[in-house]
């Protein structure tokens, strides 16, 4: 009903932007990235500086492994509105799907500041470490994030392994902390 109610605004009104850009959507949720895509190029002929859809553009990029193209799509976008936490989300995916974790790491960083609750990207700050070689950071924020998922038994898991290469004293209070927290809590779990 959706995708009916879009092509017919499409077709209606082909120079409207709003409809290529809903089109677009539509078609990239349906797992038709390569039309969305045409769309919503579309519909940034119109709206050239749309942060919207610009970030939709960059993250169909991402997930088609296009990288590139979603790495200066979503830089781009930074001059409009550098706050978006999935643009920063995105922009970090490229990076990495270029092989450039030490930019990930930066992006994700001031993605966690910003966002804190955003739970993707400690899981992504994770394999971006791993990337990196550096075990410890990379077991560290694969425990956050599975903390922050309720995954506990992975959350001790990780943060655990982290602990075996952490040379900052006030990061491995925090581990510690943070151990005796989620032991307290795996307790309380029923059984398997």
């Amino acid at each position: 009903l959706t995708l009916k109610l879009f092509k017919d605004a499409v077709a209606n009104r082909p120079g409207d932007p709003l409809a290529h850009y809903g089109l677009g959507l539509v078609l990239a949720r349906t797992g038709n990235r390569e039309d969305a895509v045409v769309h919503l190029k579309a519909a940034l002929e119109k709206k050239a500086f749309d942060p919207y859809i610009l970030t939709d553009l960059g993250k169909l990029y991402v997930q088609g492994g296009s990288y590139l193209e979603a790495l200066n799509i979503l830089e781009n976008s930074f001059a409009i509105d550098s706050d978006d936490p999935e643009r920063l989300f995105f922009l970090a995916k490229a990076q990495l799907g270029l092989k450039r974790p030490d930019q990930a790491v930066e992006t994700l960083m001031t993605l966690v500041a910003k966002n804190p609750d955003y739970k993707q990207a400690y899981y992504a700050l994770g394999e971006a470490f791993g990337r990196q070689e550096k075990s410890s950071d990379s077991h560290y924020y694969l425990g956050i994030y599975y903390q922050k998922t309720g995954n506990l038994k992975n959350a001790y898991f990780h943060l655990n392994r982290a602990l075996t290469g952490i040379t900052d004293t006030n990061k491995r209070q925090q581990i510690e902390e943070l151990l005796k927290k989620l032991k307290v809590e795996l307790k309380q779990l029923p059984a398997d």
